[in-house]
């Protein structure tokens, strides 16, 4: 369960303090996170800028994955230009400007962006907008018009009262893309071509709303724990309520350019029952610094929702252990056959209702089917809880050693599944009081672990357990007794930065069998995890449910 108790104080200490500047957050009047309205439908914004130190910090690897995301960029910029050739023709020319650029500082000094920036990305209805400091405007505007002289294009501009903006699209198009730079903020927005000057001046935010977000991003950040280097949430009832109850006005509008209407009194009403199940969805960073970055996304659910989630709880052997010194280790709760039943339950509540709104209708043939499984789950599938996997070493592809784990609700049934199925156990008893029992390989899987041929197998009242390679014939008991929590995890996975060097080699012996003209590409691929190896320690991500809701927890530690 997390610290409910330590979550409300820090709520109460938020709505004591609640103003303008949100929860001890300091907020200047015209950051860009104060232009998206208090009904904003989603948001993500930073209130504070990274550190440089930081930046630094975490920024190696991007600047190892600098030329060849470029790169990318170009093949992205050939595959767009068989649809649309003066949209490839932009990118291929971003790709021409940005080929010298090696680093996020290159990229930085060449476009007058900064990792460093204020930011916010939110909704003004359910229109997207995006805004964002600049390091240079001087510097952006200049790239813009090498961009545009190699692409042999130019953007028109338009003015509303002192602001200038480019449009981007061409006179056909029913949708434009919106680009004004207004002080040291770029503002990119999409607009009708219809669009008149009231809906351009909000969209643009040349019409500040009259209350902001400020507020309930700062509660949601006090309630969740998140920082001010990035959070957000996502409102899915207001989201499919601009759509479909035709009171939004800007929604209307978009349809109407686009050539029909949006506001169906059916769609308003189906689409609210279906976002209120999971109503508010957060995310945000909990700690940014050269160290370590911790961040969580936190979905609320309905009570009905909740309560069917958690009867599909199920402790795993593993799940509350520690990783240790293994490169690779992923538990997983997945109760097969309560899974099953809460599908089937889910759909049968579907197919009864029988959905009238067009953009639904087709779920109404798929919950017939999932009502109905044409296949049911044998038993050995249907005793499943969950499973671990363990990767313990891994020398360049060879030479591994690993672990697996079932765990059932009867491994005496699996492991008479196991003695039928495969011929190396046909003569073999798997004990059941978790001592080990040998086993020879297949041959084709001796090749691929360097030459080893044993293979040890085990189980308890609780699971059936395989381990592969030096060593793990001694782990095997161990794994089978691990704790296993109180079922509120339903998922926890860690990756060593081990991993990455080891990644990077196996990548580099594939990009021998790869075309000539990719070689290059996927080496350049191969040393960016080598670097990623160097500066990461590890990563970890835990997904649990409780009576708050559905986290995903990670946390990435740098070394």
């Amino acid at each position: 369960m997390r610290p409910v108790l330590h979550r409300a104080v820090l709520a109460a200490a938020c709505l004591c303090a609640l103003t303008l500047a949100g929860c001890g957050k300091h907020v200047a009047p015209d950051a860009p996170v104060t232009f998206a309205p208090a009904d904003t439908p989603y948001l993500f914004a930073n209130t504070r800028a990274l550190p440089e130190a930081v930046g630094k910090a975490w920024g190696q690897a991007g600047n190892a994955m600098t030329s060849t995301r470029v790169q990318q960029l170009g093949q992205f910029a050939n595959a767009l230009g068989q649809q649309d050739p003066a949209v490839g023709a932009v990118l291929d020319a971003i790709k021409d400007e940005l080929a010298s650029a090696h680093s996020a500082k290159d990229l930085a000094q060449a476009t007058g962006f900064s990792r460093s920036a204020l930011y916010a990305f939110y909704g003004i209805g359910d229109v997207p907008v995006l805004r964002v400091e600049l390091a240079s405007p001087d510097a952006f505007n200049a790239f813009w018009a090498r961009v545009e002289k190699r692409a042999g294009v130019t953007a028109p501009s338009a003015t509303l009262g002192k602001q200038s903006y480019r449009v981007i699209g061409g006179p056909a198009a029913k949708l434009h893309l919106l680009v004004a730079i207004e002080g040291k903020q770029l503002v990119a927005t999409l607009a009708p071509a219809t669009a008149d000057a009231a809906m351009l001046r909000q969209l643009l935010g040349l019409d500040k709303p009259a209350r902001n977000a400020v507020d309930r991003l700062a509660r949601i950040d006090g309630e969740q724990g998140y920082g001010d280097h990035g959070s957000g949430y996502i409102d899915l009832p207001k989201l499919f309520a601009n759509l479909y109850d035709g009171k939004d006005a800007l929604a209307q509008a978009f349809a109407k350019s686009l050539g029909g209407s949006l506001a169906d009194p059916a769609c308003a009403s189906e689409f609210a029952a279906l976002a209120g199940q999971a109503p508010l969805a957060s995310l945000g960073y909990k700690t940014y610094s050269a160290q370590e970055i911790r961040g969580s996304v936190d979905v609320q659910l309905s009570p009905s929702l909740l309560g069917a989630l958690s009867a599909l709880k199920q402790p795993v052997p593993g799940m509350a252990a520690n990783s240790g010194t293994s490169l690779f280790d992923m538990v997983l709760a997945l109760p097969l056959q309560r899974w099953q039943a809460f599908l089937k339950g889910r759909a049968e509540a579907a197919a009864a209702r029988t959905y009238q709104c067009p953009a639904l209708q087709s779920l109404n043939d798929f919950a017939h089917t999932a009502a109905n499984p044409p296949v049911q789950l044998p038993p050995e599938a249907a005793s499943m809880q969950g499973f671990r996997v363990v990767l313990d070493t891994w020398d360049n592809g060879s030479q591994s050693a690993g672990r697996v784990l079932v765990a059932s609700s009867n491994p005496a049934e699996l492991a008479q599944k196991v003695q039928q199925t495969l011929p190396q156990f046909a003569l073999k008893t798997i004990p059941t009081n978790g001592k080990p029992v040998a086993f020879d390989l297949p041959p084709r899987l001796q090749a691929m672990l360097g030459g080893g041929n044993q293979g040890w197998i085990a189980s308890n009242s609780r699971a059936l357990a395989l381990g592969i390679g030096t060593g793990e014939d001694a782990r095997l008991g161990a794994t089978l007794d691990a704790p296993a929590g109180n079922g509120d995890a339903l998922l926890r996975m860690h990756f060593d930065g081990k991993m990455y060097p080891l990644l990077g080699s196996w990548i580099s012996r594939l990009a021998a069998m790869t075309p000539p003209a990719t070689q290059a590409r996927v080496q350049q691929e191969a040393a960016a995890f080598d670097v990623m190896g160097k500066m990461i320690r590890s990563a970890d991500v835990d997904v649990t449910l409780d009576a708050e809701g559905l986290h995903l927890d990670s946390i990435v530690q740098h070394r």
